[in-house]
């Protein structure tokens, strides 16, 4: 037996011969099945205790100790399909469903609950129930909107049939959420009004239930209801201030119930509304403070939004290259967690890409772009956060402020090549010269502004403008 270095409570592992040798003695002794069942019963009992937590102001002490337990939850899930236990499958699954969307893991997830799906007849209808919503929001992240309306509205019934209030308002809502995704895919009106009333509905019946969290979620899906391009097409000043006040108010109840993970929407919401607004210097505060909130609590599957909207953010502000490594990382982030650039986010990312064209042409596009998605995660979140913050008046040359430095011409060519991206290969490739050279230049670069690596070089360049403008 050894102890492992995990924080926390003392945590021991056994070498794989003795657990081996231990798991045939338990067979032998025809106990096998009965310790498999008490592991299994106690990974349950454990993720639907850490469902709340993870929901609540204990976030930071459920997370670790939930992600520890990840391989005994993956054990505990397979040994109750293996028994044919449904139900408990689809418990676990469900009561984990945050710390899925925290780690990425959602092609795994989908996967483990359609098929559980497709066994569970006869089994309770509330657990039904939250399994369907849970799917039909993997169906949306993944693009499948059809098979995330006939999920959505087969949880709708199956809760109105069991008289299961928090499960109508959870269906209600997400079915707005599947019809706001479809106007905004189809530009279309009808399905946008349509989803307008089915939030409304769940908000109110959120509200009765007391259910904070699922209320606020609710809210700022009001607030932003048909995305930029509905706002392109009207001027409403009255309903602007509207959607502001909705997402004030689910950000106020966030804080009140403790719910660190749904601030980020929040904040989301209330830089997008300045954004429509124009108000560049808010918009950028308020999307830097969601993905910085992201980051500090490793929500893995939210944090790409806040990238996209940055992304925009920096467009409107005529800063295309910030522009294109924002969403290029942001294409990179949803390919690694396995959903890949779908449906209403492709409309995305399209949209900026089209835009940054226009200003700097196909091949500087296709290469800031490349070096977005090459940038490891870690590197591209501590870039945007290190950039100075937009201030009412500012351009992309205005924000970039004035900077003594050590670096020969050279030197600073180089640096702002390595800051978007480059290789010491494709410098030399684009300032003719040899690969070695451009490395000594390199090593220079970091000696003189006295740091130890290329993401300190990156993070200093970004921060101080030198990534930019000439000097």
């Amino acid at each position: 037996m050894r102890a492992t270095d995990d924080p926390g409570e003392p945590r021991y592992t056994l070498l794989e011969t003795i657990r081996e040798f231990g798991l045939a003695a338990l067979a032998a002794e025809g106990e096998d099945a009965i310790a498999a069942q008490a592991h299994a019963s106690y990974a349950l009992r454990l993720a639907e205790r850490g469902e709340a937590g993870l929901l609540g102001p204990e976030f930071n002490e459920w997370r670790p100790l939930l992600l520890l337990e990840v391989d005994n939850f993956r054990a505990a899930h397979a040994w109750f399909r293996s028994q044919h236990d449904i139900e408990s499958a689809l418990r676990l699954l469900t009561a984990l469903k945050e710390l899925w969307w925290l780690s990425g893991d959602n092609v795994a997830l989908r996967r483990d609950l359609t098929s559980g799906l497709a066994a569970a007849g006869g089994i309770d209808p509330t657990v039904h129930c939250r399994a369907l919503i849970l799917t039909a929001e993997l169906e949306v992240a993944f693009g499948a909107l059809d098979d995330a309306e006939r999920l959505a509205n087969h949880a709708l019934a199956v809760a109105r049939q069991c008289g299961y209030l928090p499960g109508i308002a959870h269906a209600i809502e997400k079915v707005g959420l599947i019809l706001e995704h479809r106007g905004r895919v189809d530009d279309a009106r009808d399905p946008l009004l349509d989803a307008r009333e089915l939030l409304l509905d769940a908000a109110k019946r959120h509200r009765d239930l007391g259910d904070r969290h699922r209320l606020g979620r609710t809210l700022c899906r009001l607030a932003m209801l048909g995305g930029l391009n509905n706002f392109a097409r009207t001027n409403d000043e009255a309903d602007l201030a509207h959607r502001t006040r909705l997402c004030e108010e689910a950000l106020s109840l966030f804080q009140i119930g403790g719910h660190v993970l749904a601030m980020g929407k929040a904040l989301v919401g209330l830089s997008f509304l300045a954004l429509v607004r124009r108000d560049l210097a808010a918009a950028d505060s308020f999307a830097r403070e969601s993905l910085a909130l992201r980051w500090e609590h490793h929500n893995s599957w939210e944090i790409a939004e806040s990238l996209g909207l940055l992304a925009r953010i920096a467009n409107a502000a005529g800063d295309p290259l910030r522009a294109l490594r924002a969403i290029g990382a942001w294409s990179a982030h949803y390919e690694m967690i396995g959903t890949g650039v779908t449906g209403y986010y492709l409309a995305v990312y399209q949209s900026v890409v089209d835009a940054s064209r226009d200003a700097l042409g196909a091949a500087a596009l296709d290469e800031a772009l490349a070096a977005g998605r090459m940038l490891p995660l870690a590197d591209t979140v501590a870039e945007l956060l290190a950039q100075p913050p937009m201030t009412e008046t500012t351009t992309a040359v205005e924000r970039i402020p004035k900077v003594e430095h050590p670096l020969s011409p050279r030197e600073l060519e180089v640096l702002r090549l390595v800051a978007a991206g480059g290789t010491n290969a494709s410098i030399a490739g684009v300032l003719f010269l040899s690969p070695a050279t451009v490395k000594r230049h390199v090593t220079n670069i970091l000696a003189k502004l006295d740091v130890s690596t290329r993401a300190d070089a990156i993070a200093y360049a970004y921060r101080t403008g030198l990534a930019g403008v000439d000097r």
